[in-house]
């Protein structure tokens, strides 16, 4: 079994990937133009409250 190594650590490579993740999709998400009230922000707040 060949071990590759990781960028930065065993724990921060899930976590960066996660947060470019979320990055890309939120710059999308300012990209594709949606409706007020469509947005991610808006529905999340919706959900979970927060108005």
């Amino acid at each position: 079994m060949i071990q590759y190594p990781y960028l930065i650590s065993r724990v921060s490579d899930p976590l960066l990937a996660l947060s470019i993740g979320v990055a890309a999709y939120y710059v999308y998400e300012r990209r594709a133009g949606r409706p007020d009230g469509h947005r991610l922000n808006d529905l999340l707040s919706r959900k979970y409250g927060k108005n």
